[in-house]
Parts: structure tokens; C-alpha cells; sequence
């Protein structure tokens, strides 16, 4: 039976995605803050999206947008403290604040005209 370690976060952008090469290829770097409203505390995700994808999507992960991300994670240790980095396979950016829900910008296009009512069908 095969290992599987998945997560899901939604949460807000805490900070402008970064881009840097990482060998062949680039790595575009953000993290998520998601409130514990319980505990009243803020847990963070930092997250790595590789390749095209992160830099076709890094001018649209600015801070405070909120987005959902699945993927792989690991765990590390520094200064004493426990963080938890997600390896993006899947990003979606949620509605809320009067923006779009797409990962596309809008579009300022018109409307297309309604089709014919005398249709029959």
C-alpha cells in the first residue's frame, strides 16, 4: 500500500508571490495564513508552485487575496518552531471582496446578445 501525505489550505496570500530558478526550472514562492478563531491564532503555509503554471499565476498572487491550494507537504524544524511547506499541485482563487473567483483577470468585453427567443427549442 502506497505512502500518501495531502493537504488542503484555504486562506489569504500573507505576501506578493516571489519567483527565483531553482535549476532548470522556477519556483514561486507564497504563504497563506489561515485564522484559528478558537484559539485566536494564525497558523502559516508557505507554499512552492514549479514551474510555468507559478509564473503565468505570480502576478496574480498578491497580498490578501484568498486562495485554495492542494498538494503535497512537508514538515521542518528551525529556531524551535514547527513549519509546514506545501508543494502545489492545484490552486484556485476564491471569490470574496468584490473580486473575481477565476484565475483569470475579468474581462471589459460586452456582453454576448441574447439568443433569438423565437427559437423553437
Amino acid at each position: 500500500m502506497p505512502n500518501l501525505a495531502h493537504i488542503t489550505v484555504a486562506g489569504h496570500l500573507g505576501r506578493d508571490a516571489e519567483s527565483r530558478e531553482a535549476g532548470h526550472t522556477t519556483v514561486t514562492s507564497f504563504s497563506i495564513a489561515v485564522s484559528d478563531k478558537r484559539n485566536d491564532r494564525t497558523n502559516w503555509f508557505s507554499c512552492s508552485l514549479w514551474g510555468t503554471r507559478g509564473e503565468k499565476l505570480k502576478q496574480y498572487l498578491t497580498k490578501g487575496k484568498a486562495v485554495l491550494v492542494t498538494g503535497g507537504f512537508t514538515t521542518r524544524e528551525h529556531n524551535e518552531k514547527q513549519y509546514l511547506e506545501v508543494n502545489v499541485d492545484d490552486l484556485s482563487f476564491l471569490g470574496g471582496g468584490g473580486e473575481a473567483s477565476s484565475s483569470a483577470p475579468r474581462s471589459n468585453a460586452p456582453a454576448a446578445e441574447e439568443p433569438d427567443a423565437d427559437i423553437p427549442f
